[in-house]
């Protein structure tokens, strides 16, 4: 019962975000489903894996929260840079930051759906699917880079991937 108030809630405050960034509720959308999805093949692949770790899930649950305000910075960018008049050239669609922000989200979170479902069961994910986000990641990681260079690959010092 405290269950369903809590899930009340949260679709309530989502659709309530959802109607006021009207133009972005469809993004919003889309990055929340695609952080729901790692989430939850995240933990079966843990539970499979039998390495559930609270410290891994906190550390996890905070970078989803970063997604978000990723992609709520290129909301306030879309609003921000028309707003100072100083950019006289508009791009041929609206909302380009909150919109390659998305992308970048949902195609990161895509692979790592996949990585999980790989973890989870070999045969889940076809392979055409798998090396499509695969291309698109790259892609995108190659128009990512910084100025000099870097590229923060989501992996720890170790090399582990630092995914939920």
């Amino acid at each position: 019962m405290h269950t369903d108030k809590i899930k009340l809630a949260l679709l309530s405050a989502l659709g309530a975000v959802a109607v006021f960034f009207e133009a972005y509720s469809s993004m919003l959308i889309a990055v929340t489903a695609a952080v729901a999805l790692d989430v939850v093949t995240g933990l079966i692949k843990a539970k499979v894996a039998g390495n559930v770790s609270s410290h891994t899930m906190r550390k996890g649950l905070l970078r989803k929260i970063g997604l978000f305000l990723a992609l709520g910075f290129g909301v306030f960018l879309d609003w921000f840079i028309p707003e100072l008049g100083i950019v006289k050239v508009a791009p041929s669609f609206k909302e380009p930051f909150a919109l390659m922000i998305c992308a970048y989200i949902v195609v990161n979170e895509g692979i790592s759906i996949c990585e999980n479902l790989y973890a989870i069961d070999p045969k889940t994910v076809p392979r055409f699917i798998a090396r499509w986000l695969k291309i698109a990641g790259d892609s995108l990681d190659e128009n990512n880079n910084g100025a000099d260079g870097t590229y923060n690959d989501n992996k720890d010092n170790n090399g582990d991937d630092n995914n939920v």
